[in-house]
């Protein structure tokens, strides 16, 4: 069980799942505050109070989840594993519990907080949501890995057809900011290019041998400069590669990579290539 919540999970990458998530967790709540009236709003006895204790309930947790998700997550997430996926959803219930217990405290104990007053809070909302969102990610996690790995047995399948035709005489240019820089290769010895700041590094074969340089430029700019080029193919914000170089493709729940011919390490793929990855080799 601990080796499964460390493996590598990209759900919370997903801006889409965020913005449902967020969006569904608040109109539950909104739904749920207003049929069963837990935390004393039962006690209230005109329409208004009750639509403005629920507004500050469901407010005052969306703000939160927003700030969680979307502000903190970058700072405090480094790695995206199963196990941070769970622990981080369940923190955001713990968040609304704590605030809709401060809410409660002021609207009907004069600010007063007692202890068991909170458990209540954040049992009452962990008892309702903490089963749920367990088995949701352990569900997703496993369909999202299966069809990963499918679809990366169907493209390493035929993905020697595809580059077989490539003209592999095409000479690659790789410009620079400095002109005595300038690197010309041919697209038979290009692995790939990757940015490191404001320069890019130029993987290649030579004589059997992998070098590389390092020259002053950008990727986007070298996507400028060799139009005509189709083989060199942008997979992620920091890397292009050579596609007739492409080896095989690797995926799980963290998304997909690409293994090259004639070097050891993988390569990442971007995630707006998730759905598209089919296309990837085309």
């Amino acid at each position: 069980m601990k080796d499964l919540l460390k493996k590598q999970y990209d759900l919370l990458e997903s801006k889409t799942f965020r913005y449902w998530f967020v969006s569904g967790v608040a109109l539950f709540g909104l739904i749920f505050l207003w049929i069963f009236e837990p935390y004393g709003l039962y006690n209230l006895t005109t329409f208004d109070e009750k639509v403005l204790a629920i507004g500050l309930y469901v407010g005052i947790g969306l703000l939160l989840m927003i700030l969680q998700f979307f502000l903190l997550q970058k700072i405090f997430i480094k790695k995206y594993t199963l196990g941070i996926t769970i622990l981080w959803i369940i923190l955001s219930f713990l968040i609304i519990g704590t605030s809709s217990f401060i809410i409660n405290a002021f609207l009907y104990n004069e600010g007063r907080f007692y202890f068991p007053g909170f458990i209540y809070f954040q049992g009452m909302i962990l008892s309702i949501n903490i089963i749920p969102v367990i088995l949701f990610v352990l569900v997703h996690y496993n369909l999202t890995l299966r069809k990963r790995l499918r679809m990366a047995v169907k493209i390493n399948n035929s993905i020697q057809n595809k580059f077989q035709n490539s003209d592999k005489g095409q000479i690659v240019v790789l410009n620079s900011e400095n002109r005595n820089d300038k690197l010309e290769l041919s697209l038979n010895s290009l692995l790939f290019i990757t940015s490191v700041d404001n320069y890019i590094d130029a993987f290649y074969i030579d004589n059997k041998i992998i070098k590389h340089k390092l020259l002053r430029y950008s990727l986007s700019g070298i996507e400028q400069d060799n139009p005509n080029v189709t083989d060199l193919f942008r997979c992620h914000k920091s890397y292009i590669v050579n596609k007739i170089k492409i080896d095989s493709v690797t995926g799980n729940a963290a998304g997909y990579k690409l293994r090259l011919k004639d070097y050891s390490d993988y390569i990442p793929i971007s995630r707006k290539w998730n759905k598209q990855i089919n296309d990837i080799c085309a």
